[in-house]
């Protein structure tokens, strides 16, 4: 065999053994049901460390926050025929303007919002994507688990919690795209320990919530339903917390929070189940639904026994 045939081979041998080893490092893993399809996802301040494509199916997302801000991250699935920079450009700048003009007090926060819905409603700002879940809000040094239904399709990856200064994460690079392929994993969902449903003004909590290690299921009861866990100390008023998940508000999301978040589930789709996996340790916990500004401060103020 010619020289030149016998490098090139060694070398398509090398890259495909490269590519297969990177891929591996994302999704050889196991989740707690046993089934292996686990995404590792790092947060940085303000970048994420992810795999550029990964398996359709259920998707275990072990997902670590390394910075030192609060981070969480959301996968956005994109229209058929939508691109990244349809997201990146077309949506974020005029959101973006609307948030710094309120953030700078030239307009309060219901003309800024305002503003935002007229341009979504006449077209100038189009709507080519949807929240697919995603974690909770996660402290500095803290990991969470999240396991959710990927469909095949193009998704963007984004953060937006703000900095000290209150610009988004998302606008300071911590946005990316995500493909996922058309190969199901066909993995299968975890079994939950304690089931989350909602109504308009409760969290409703099915099971034995207990201390230790605790996989929950939360079902979406309309768009946009959310959970996150906060760890209380002492006689922190909840109300404070819940007043931070107001995200356009300008201390909203803001950095540093009012309490140390732990994880949770992020905006789903109505009718569909996300799970997502947390240590409790003995103490005091809120649960708290926001984002949305029908249902911001729908709080669960529990205690969890030695």
């Amino acid at each position: 065999m010619k020289t030149w045939l016998k490098l090139l081979i060694n070398l398509l041998l090398i890259i495909a053994w490269t590519f297969n080893a990177g891929i591996a490092q994302y999704y050889s893993g196991s989740d707690k049901s046993g089934h292996s399809n686990m995404v590792e996802i790092i947060a940085m301040d303000y970048a994420f460390d992810a795999p550029d494509e990964i398996p359709s199916g259920w998707t275990a997302f072990h997902f670590t926050n390394e910075g030192d801000e609060e981070h969480f991250f959301v996968p956005l699935l994109l229209d058929e025929g939508w691109t990244f920079e349809d997201y990146t450009e077309g949506v974020l700048p005029p959101v973006n303007d609307a948030w710094i003009a309120h953030r700078e007090g030239h307009i309060g926060q219901e003309e800024a919002l305002g503003k935002v819905f007229e341009m979504f409603e006449e077209g100038e700002i189009e709507v080519g994507y949807e929240y697919r879940g995603g974690s909770g809000i996660v402290a500095p040094g803290l990991s969470t688990e999240v396991m959710l239904y990927m469909e095949p399709g193009t998704y963007v990856l984004e953060c937006y919690i703000k900095d000290e200064d209150g610009e988004f994460h998302l606008m300071e690079g911590m946005v990316r795209e995500l493909v996922v392929s058309g190969h199901n994993s066909e993995a299968q969902p975890p079994e939950a320990d304690i089931e989350i449903v909602f109504t308009d003004d409760s969290i409703v909590m099915n099971g034995d919530l207990s201390a230790g290690n605790l996989t929950f299921s939360v079902t979406a009861d309309q768009e946009g339903d959310n959970v996150h866990i906060a760890k209380i100390d002492g006689d922190k008023d909840v109300r404070e917390v819940a007043e931070w998940m107001d995200w356009f508000a300008v201390n909203g999301l803001r950095h540093p929070a009012p309490a140390s978040f732990i994880g949770g589930m992020h905006a789903l789709q109505p009718g569909t189940t996300g799970y997502f996996t947390v240590d409790l340790e003995p103490g005091r916990y809120l649960f708290v639904r926001g984002f949305n500004y029908w249902n911001v401060g729908v709080l669960k103020d529990v205690t969890i026994a030695p």
